[in-house]
This record gives C-alpha cells, structure tokens and sequence, in this order.
C-alpha cells in the first residue's frame, strides 16, 4: 500500500507568508516564525511594531494560540513569516514630525533644519511639519517646547528632529515626564555625537546622531595657518570656492554605536 504524506507537514515546510505593513512585534504566538524582517522606513532588520496592528493581523494569519492555550489560532498557525514595515506609526503613510532648532538666524540651524527634511522628501517619503521653533542649542528650553507640543498637538508625534544633542535629550526628558518609556517614544535624531547623546542610544531612547569631527576640523584648522604663516598655498582639491573647507560628518547609529563608544573609551 503507497504511504500517503500529511499534508499538513507539506504545508509547515513550504508555507511562507510575506506581510507589509506597520511591522510586526514580539509575541509568543509568532515566535520563531518569523524568517526576515524589514523596515523600510528607518532601515531597521530588528522586529518591532509602533502601533500594535501589524501583530495583530500577523495574529490573525498566524497565530499558533500558545498564548491562550490554543484556544486562539490564526488561519494557517504553522507558517512561516517574511515582514516588511511599510507604514509609519499611525498607518497615514506620512511621517509626522517636529523641529527643535538652534539659535535663531544661526548657518548650522538653517542647514541642519533644510537638510534634515530635504533627505526624505528627495527619498520620496511623504511629510507633514507639526510644529517647529527655537531652543537655542539648550537640553531645557527643547524640554518645555517638547513639553508644550505634547499639550497642544492632536497629531501623534513620529518623528522629532533636534538640531543638536543636548536639544533631543531635552525632548527625551519631557517624555519621560509624560511617562513614555523608550521602545513608545519618536523617532528621536540628534546632532554632535556628544557622550550624554551616545548613553541614550544605548539605551534606546535616542535613535540616532551625527559625529562632528572636532578633530578633523583642528587638524585642517592648523594645517591652514600653518600653509598660510609660510606662504604655501593648499591643494585646490581641499579648498571650495576658494573659501571652505569642508569635512564629513558621520552618521551614528547602533549599528556603529558599539565601535565609536570604543574610540571614545
């Protein structure tokens, strides 16, 4: 007599289901099902889901009932999961966000505000300006702006943009205020890479940073006073405009976290 197969152990090895949406989270009826995940918002491979409902319709599909015994089980409770996030925290698709700006008037402020949201809109993601207004570089004037906005605005906050460190971590303390812990924050970006901005990102209230090469700039800054005294000139690959000259700075996040906090050791 032939041997019949069970279908459903055919089904547990070819059974693959690829969602997008808000993402997915970590819950035990999906557990050590899911195969790949990615976000194609911030670029994030770790599994989260900042709203709750990509889980749920993950849940839906499915759900193994572990966590209720098996009482609840999704439709196909032994597939596999592929799971890209497409949508942004409140599921509009546009990235709502606020600006926390430097002094006012000041070339770093103006550059760091334009170039902050100048980036995703030429990637082509849609976004909506909250609210944006000065806090002079300082951790507690961002606080009470951060503090105002969660009083005032009716559109969740997703994404908050600080011209500097000390101005995000301000943001950072009036959330923590609210009582919001840091996997329900914004999406909270820096800039300076200063050591108090690092500690957050490790734990994980700030998102990211920009290293300013302070380093860099004294060693250009020497070597041009130094080709001046003497009276050589500088190579013109070095020199914008006759004028600048211009290093990068270098984007922090924790993919890179661990070997810059070595450096800085």
């Amino acid at each position: 007599m032939e041997k019949r197969q069970n279908p459903k152990r055919n089904l547990e090895k070819s059974c693959c289901i690829y969602l997008t949406g808000e993402g997915i989270g970590n819950h035990p009826d999906l557990s050590g099902r899911i195969d790949a995940f990615y976000d194609f918002l911030h670029g994030e491979r770790n599994a989260y889901d900042d709203s709750g409902h990509g889980t749920h319709v993950a849940g839906c599909i499915g759900g193994s009932g572990k966590a209720s015994g098996g009482m609840y089980k999704g439709i196909c409770p032994w597939c596999r999961l592929i799971v890209g996030k497409v949508l942004d925290r409140n599921g509009d698709g546009i990235l709502q966000y606020v600006m926390l700006e430097g002094e006012q008037g000041h070339q770093d402020a103006l550059m760091r505000t334009e170039y902050s949201v100048r980036t995703l809109v030429s990637a082509g993601v849609p976004v909506e300006k909250l609210a944006n207004n000065n806090a002079d570089w300082q951790r507690g004037q961002a606080k009470m702006r951060m503090q105002q906005w969660l009083d005032q605005l009716e559109k969740p906050i997703e994404v908050i943009f600080a011209n500097n460190d000390d101005m995000a971590l301000g943001a950072i303390d009036a959330l923590v205020e609210e009582g919001i812990p840091p996997e329900e924050m914004p999406f909270i970006v820096g800039v300076d890479a200063t050591p108090p901005a690092l500690a957050a990102m490790a734990e994980g209230s700030l998102k990211g940073t920009v290293q300013n090469d302070a380093k860099g700039q004294a060693e250009r800054m020497l070597e041009l006073c130094c080709k001046l005294a003497f009276g050589e000139e500088l190579p013109p690959e070095k020199i914008t405009d006759g004028h600048y000259v211009w290093l990068w700075y270098t984007a922090v996040t924790k993919e890179n976290l661990t070997a810059l906090l070595g450096e800085l050791s």
